[in-house]
């Protein structure tokens, strides 16, 4: 939870690609999620539901922006996910904390409140972390329902930085 004084992640985006950059979303049932403006910079259009990895460079005209070649991180980085579809080179919405739909969850059925991240072997979609229930260093968030290989379901982002998942 933030406390009096602590700003989230991505505050300081007061405008970027030419309004506002971070709002907050409400869902259908009264939960939502907070959203971060980002470029789509991975040269193919994006899927709503998917995990992304923000990226940022010295271009105000793209940066922030997402990308999906996870395989060479090792650190602690910002995981999102789209809002909408969204298309090549275009500013979209990507959810980074609180309750919001996800998409491609890969691994085996009947999968039920686990953590889950976004794995470099598996950069499409979010896979089990290791050692459950107990959350690792990769965890982006917990899924809050029985989930199967495709579909979309409820799930509650960190809001904080992970470690990307060999």
């Amino acid at each position: 939870m933030i406390g009096p004084g602590i700003v989230r992640p991505f505050d300081t985006l007061a405008f970027v690609g030419g309004v506002q950059g971070v709002k907050t979303f409400e869902n259908s049932d009264g939960t939502s999620f907070d959203a971060v403006r980002l470029f789509n910079a991975t040269g193919v259009a994006l899927t709503a539901g998917r995990p992304y990895i923000v990226g940022y460079d010295g271009d105000e005209e793209t940066n922030p922006f997402v990308f999906v070649a996870v395989a060479a991180l090792a650190f602690p980085v910002w995981q999102v996910i789209a809002v909408n579809a969204t298309p090549v080179a275009a500013w979209d919405w990507f959810g980074y904390r609180g309750i919001m739909p996800v998409v491609a969850i890969l691994g085996t059925t009947g999968i039920k409140d686990d953590h889950f991240h976004l794995s470099a072997a598996a950069p499409t979609g979010l896979t089990e972390a290791a050692g459950q229930p107990a959350r690792t260093l990769a965890t982006i968030g917990v899924l809050t329902e029985t989930a199967n290989p495709a579909g979309n379901y409820r799930f509650n982002l960190y809001g904080e930085r992970a470690q990307v998942a060999a």
